[in-house]
């Protein structure tokens, strides 16, 4: 994820503060008034190609906490690392969203499919160790990918779609491409003496390929602290196409092994079609 904005061009304000507890409900405003927080903070570099949507974090149940972190981003031309350490955010209260730039609201919550992990949040100075946020959007700007990664696992892997100006329709990649995954690694799987119960699926490198047409590599994995391990590897190229009114449908085109920089499969893609 690219590098913090400024925060005058990152951060929206809402009228007061008492107004920020009902914020992801879809009531928020911009001010410029002594005194008013911001009720969410744009992630950098998450903005629509029209400028109207982006991804952004609040933490609405601790106000108090909440309104350091908005002054540590006010003041980080003056802090530095250790500035922030000292601001303890509670992480299994950070929301993250989607949100309206132009009507300065937001649309729907992100939440994460792993209970034990909490959503994305940064400070000026300091992120969550471990943690990456990808953010691709459509070149019409109405459909965004969300992956979040921690460690080996993709948390939050989707698809949302917007259509004047709200949200209408969210799936869940990960579940989608989980299950052709599996199908497709089930032999490698049964030799190696895993169950499917637990591998871990991180996808990365997400790419737009045409308007609607995206790839994304994808590590699949069995963490072990022992010896015994297993792990392999594929492309996916698959479509997001809006349907009717509301919906969105997801197609997958193809599902390959990686390629190497000379432009073949990977050395054990092919061992593996041999055996």
């Amino acid at each position: 994820m690219r590098a913090p904005r400024t925060a005058a061009l990152g951060f929206h304000i809402l009228l007061c503060l008492a107004s920020f507890l009902v914020a992801t409900d879809g009531i928020g405003a911009e001010g410029q008034e002594a005194g008013r927080e911001q009720a969410w903070l744009v992630f950098a570099g998450t903005e629509s190609p029209d400028g109207r949507y982006a991804v952004a974090w609040g933490l609405p149940k601790h106000p108090g906490i909440w309104a350091d972190i908005c002054r540590s981003f006010r003041d980080q031309a003056q802090r530095k690392f250790e500035d922030d350490e000292k601001i303890e955010i509670p992480k299994d209260d950070v929301e993250n969203y989607i949100v309206d730039l132009r009507e300065e609201k937001v649309l729907a919550r992100l939440g994460s499919n792993h209970q034990l992990v909490s959503n994305y949040w940064h400070l000026p100075h300091l992120r969550p160790n471990r943690h990456h946020l990808d953010v691709v959007w459509s070149r019409a700007s109405d459909i965004v990918i969300v992956n979040h990664v921690f460690r080996w696992q993709s948390v939050t892997f989707c698809a949302v779609r917007m259509s004047k100006g709200s949200v209408v329709d969210r799936e869940d990649l990960s579940q989608v491409f989980g299950r052709l995954l599996e199908a497709r690694f089930a032999r490698s799987l049964r030799k190696s003496g895993f169950s499917k119960e637990v591998v871990s699926f991180t996808f990365s490198k997400i790419d737009q390929l045409q308007d609607r047409t995206f790839s994304t590599d994808v590590a699949a994995t069995v963490p072990s602290k022992s010896a015994e391990s297993w792990d392999e590897s594929a492309v996916i190229h698959f479509t997001l196409l809006p349907s009717g009114e509301s919906g969105l449908t997801v197609k997958v085109l193809e599902i390959r092994a990686p390629t190497t920089k000379a432009g073949e499969e990977s050395d054990q893609s092919n061992a593996r079609s041999r055996d």
